[in-house]
């Protein structure tokens, strides 16, 4: 009896019984494993700025790639052990160009917009301008890769950020 109800049931909802609590479980799993990969930690909000898209609400430090400079700004630093510790306030403008924002992408481009920054402001010696901008993008890809950026994707974006963001680190007038 039991058996014909599941299947009548089934019949009534098209032959999707299946699919339906397949992707339920599915779900109900994949966010228990990565739920904490997609929220990273950051702690940003959205702002109303012509300039910027988000402030980051508490202190965050990220490890890259970068080792051997001591960079110390306002809003973020970098030590010599390759830590950039982004502070409370720092605003940044999200994922730039034709892409979206998503979770796997903030992290990952709040540290690449640092490093931009730096770039622009003249913290980095003209000898390590181009070794720091290459660094800069391969840390964007890994970063983005780490918080769960499927490897294409992040492929895609480190392309576009290699073509068409060096004009985006030329130096400030002082």
């Amino acid at each position: 009896m039991k058996h014909l109800k599941s299947v009548a049931r089934r019949k009534r909802r098209g032959g999707m019984m299946f699919r339906r609590s397949f992707a339920n479980y599915f779900r109900k799993k994949f966010c228990q494993k990565y739920h904490l990969r997609f929220i990273q930690g950051i702690e940003y909000k959205r702002i109303d700025h012509p300039l910027y898209k988000y402030e980051m609400i508490i202190e965050r430090e990220v490890q890259t790639s970068w080792l051997g400079s001591n960079i110390k700004t306002e809003f973020f630093e970098l030590n010599e052990l390759g830590v950039l510790k982004m502070k409370a306030g720092y605003r940044w403008d999200g994922p730039s160009g034709p892409t979206i924002d998503t979770p796997s992408f903030m992290r990952s481009s709040a540290t690449h917009d640092c490093f931009f920054q730096m770039l622009r402001m003249g913290l980095v010696c003209d000898s390590q301008r181009e070794r720091f901008f290459k660094t800069a993008n391969k840390d964007l890809k890994l970063i983005s890769i780490e918080d769960g950026m499927l490897v294409t994707r992040a492929s895609i974006v480190k392309f576009g950020v290699r073509t068409f963001g060096k004009k985006h680190t030329i130096k400030e007038a002082a």
